[in-house]
C-alpha cells in the first residue's frame, strides 16, 4: 500500500473556489499523478452536494472532512454523490459519520444519495446503510441494493 501525502498545491485547494464559498480539495500520492481523492463542494438550489472521486482513506480523510465542515451548515440538506469512490476504508467511513454529525449539530442533514458498488457494500458491512444512505438508496429488506454477484 503506497503511502498518500498531501501535495503542495493540495492545500492551497482548500480555499472557497466559488463565490459562495463551496470548498474544494485534491490530494495527491505523488505530484506527477491524479489525485488519490477529488471532493468538490456546490450548492444546487437549496442542496449542497459534495462530490467525491477516488479513494477515501486514512490519508484523504482529513481532507475529506475539511470539505465537509466548509459545508456544515449553507444548507439544510448535504448531499454525497460517492460514485467516483474505487476504494474506502474505516478512517473514509468515520469521515462520512463526522460530516453527518457535524450537519446535525448545525441543523442540517448530509446523506450519501450515490454510491459505488464498493462504497455500499462497505456500508452495508459496517451496519451504517440506515443511517447513511439516503432513503430512496435503501431496499425495503435494509439491503443497500448491491447486486448479489457483488457480494462475496
Amino acid at each position: 500500500m503506497s503511502t498518500a501525502t498531501l501535495a503542495p498545491a493540495a492545500t492551497a485547494d482548500l480555499r472557497p473556489l466559488c463565490p459562495t464559498g463551496c470548498p474544494t480539495a485534491a490530494v495527491a500520492v505523488e505530484q506527477e499523478q491524479a489525485p488519490a481523492l477529488r471532493a468538490v463542494a456546490r450548492h444546487d438550489g437549496p442542496l449542497m452536494r459534495v462530490v467525491l472521486h477516488g479513494e477515501l482513506d486514512i490519508a484523504t480523510g482529513p481532507v475529506a472532512e475539511a470539505v465537509f465542515e466548509g459545508c456544515a451548515g449553507r444548507s439544510e440538506e448535504t448531499s454525497v454523490d460517492a460514485s467516483g469512490l474505487r476504494f474506502i476504508d474505516a478512517s473514509g467511513v468515520r469521515a462520512l459519520l463526522r460530516a453527518q454529525e457535524l450537519c446535525e449539530r448545525r441543523g442540517g442533514r448530509l446523506t450519501v444519495a450515490a454510491a459505488s458498488t464498493q462504497v455500499l457494500l462497505v456500508l452495508r458491512i459496517c451496519g451504517l446503510t440506515d443511517r447513511l444512505l439516503a432513503p430512496a438508496r435503501r431496499r425495503p429488506d435494509g439491503g443497500a441494493g448491491i447486486p448479489a454477484r457483488s457480494r462475496g
